[in-house]
């Protein structure tokens, strides 16, 4: 038999609630944000998208045209809003635990992606997409100020090159994209 001084310590739960050593963690509270509300939110963007899409111009000769690219980035977000379900579905928690994501992410998330939306006739393709990438690079959990701007820089120069050059998608074009080869 242990002696009392080699017994484990009481080990605080990281919900803070002072459970012991196996206790069930608590099931998450308020201050959270569904995954069916994520999920929401991509199906109506999608579906915003896939109205607006058909109404640039059709490709010539039979290649795709400028609506492709909102039509694919439509059907992608339908793609990860029932990854989200299936996942979501698959998930054992304990009950009453329901999934539930972190509010800042998701909604700076969402005001990211309003800001580029507003600001993108205003500022033009580059400055928009390097900041928004920056931003959505911060919320994944970089760790470095400068990895996720580069990252952003160089994606949206080099998209800036592909989409606006060599596919001649007319992008919103600012001071700095004319610079850069847009």
């Amino acid at each position: 038999m242990p002696r009392p001084d080699e017994l484990p310590e009481a080990v605080e739960h990281p919900a803070g609630t002072g459970a012991g050593i196996g206790a069930e963690p608590a099931p998450p509270t308020g201050g959270r944000v569904p995954v069916f509300v994520v999920v929401a939110i991509l199906v109506v963007a999608s579906v915003a998208i896939g109205i607006e899409a058909p109404g640039y111009r059709p490709g010539a000769g039979g290649e795709p045209g400028p609506a492709a690219v909102p039509l694919l980035l439509a059907g992608l977000m339908l793609l990860v809003a029932a990854l989200l379900v299936v996942a979501e579905l698959r998930t054992e928690r304990p009950q009453g635990a329901g999934g539930v994501l972190p509010p800042t992410p998701v909604l700076l998330t969402v005001g990211a992606l309003l800001a580029a939306y507003v600001l993108l006739p205003l500022l033009g393709f580059f400055l928009v997409f390097t900041g928004l990438l920056t931003v959505l690079g911060f919320l994944s959990g970089a760790r470095t100020w400068w990895s996720p701007l580069l990252v952003g820089a160089v994606s949206s120069w080099v998209a800036l090159l592909l989409f606006g050059r060599g596919f001649a998608v007319p992008l919103p074009v600012g001071p700095i994209d004319l610079l850069l080869g847009g």
